[in-house]
């Protein structure tokens, strides 16, 4: 069974534009490619060597092989996993498809090579991306924040130098005449209005050191978001081009070998996402051991590629029945609920 490359998309950073200057926003893409494995001819088709097509015998018995420790499971839950797999063809028969024993035909490993490692990689840079992001998006918000307080700070500068400039005009225009009343009679109109000008002047004096205080904190800090928009770009440029140079891979295989009338059958898988997935994955492969070959559509079970239209699939479609009608003869195939229940995928877990 095949698998696409996946892909991490992160947002673009956001356009920061103040103190007249703009950062420009960032494509931030992270397109991380699998790594190509080779493929066997006839590997996964369900066909003899030579040509004569594998014979669907059921039950298929089957016995647990290695289970490399390296993939986080131990021996007991992938074999769990794998007889949830089978209960899928179970349910499309009158007994049950694969049995297993001790003295078997089929042999199911978890084999961990450059796939798997190279998928874990994905996942760490994934994971790395996003913190970053994270820790941009933060830098963003307190940039914001400052914004907002500097336009705070110059908003209430206007308003009192308005204020300022009315005093000031009418104290001007009233001078000469509060000059005679204070000759008359000291203490008049033009003393308060003086000491309320001082007051004013003084608040503008208080609110333009504090705006100039809230510029340079902007300013400092969006020299800051500038830096970590640009560590961000040569992150996912690095992390592109680590990762970008493969394409398709196989995620598992399926091989069987037939000497002296006696088959012997193997499925390897070698590289899966989660348990859902790796669920997924050995009910394609044991498809193949029931002599099924790959199907055209791309929503079912059997079709060679995991894809956004199969991906989490619990239930046979029907290009999967009839390919299991051809391959086994059956012809009263159930129609019944799934055998398995879907798991919620974790975010960004992408084939």
């Amino acid at each position: 069974m095949r698998a696409l490359p996946p892909r991490f998309p992160i947002p673009p950073p956001r356009c920061l534009c103040g103190a007249g200057a703009v950062l420009p926003g960032l494509l931030v893409i992270l397109v991380l490619s699998s790594l190509a494995a080779a493929n066997p001819a006839g590997a996964q088709s369900g066909l003899w060597p030579g040509g004569a097509r594998l014979l669907c015998t059921v039950p298929v018995t089957y016995r647990i092989g290695h289970v490399d420790p390296r993939f986080g499971l131990d021996e007991a839950q992938f074999a769990a996993t794998v007889r949830e797999a089978a209960a899928l063809w179970d349910r499309e028969m009158d007994g049950p498809a694969f049995v297993k024993a001790r003295r078997a035909e089929l042999l199911i490993e978890l084999e961990f090579d450059e796939r798997q490692e190279r998928w874990h990689a994905r996942q760490e840079a994934a994971e790395s991306l996003n913190a970053m992001r994270d820790r941009y998006d933060q830098l963003v918000a307190e940039l914001d924040g400052q914004r907002a307080d500097l336009r705070d700070v110059r908003q209430r500068y206007e308003q009192f130098a308005a204020a300022y400039r009315i005093r000031r005009d009418h104290y001007e225009a009233h001078s000469r005449f509060w000059q005679r009343q204070e000759d008359q009679r000291p203490g008049a109109p033009r003393t308060r209005a003086a000491a309320v000008l001082q007051q004013l002047l003084a608040e503008l004096e208080r609110l333009a050191d504090a705006e100039e205080q809230a510029r340079e904190r902007f300013n400092g800090s969006l020299a800051v978001v500038r830096s970590a928009a640009d560590e961000l770009h040569d992150k996912i440029s690095r992390v592109n081009e680590q990762f970008s140079q493969h394409r398709e891979f196989d995620k598992a295989l399926f091989t069987f070998v037939h000497r002296g009338g006696v088959t012997r059958r193997s499925i390897t898988v070698f590289q899966f996402d989660d348990k859902a997935d790796l669920r997924q994955v050995l009910a394609h492969e044991l498809g193949h051991a029931l002599g099924i070959n790959h199907v055209a559509d791309p929503a079912a079970l059997m079709f060679y590629l995991v894809s956004s239209e199969n991906r989490g699939l619990t239930r046979l479609t029907e290009a999967d029945r009839e390919a299991l009608v051809s391959a086994c003869g059956i012809t009263n195939a159930s129609r019944s609920a799934p055998a398995f229940e879907s798991e919620p995928r974790a975010s960004g877990a992408a084939r």
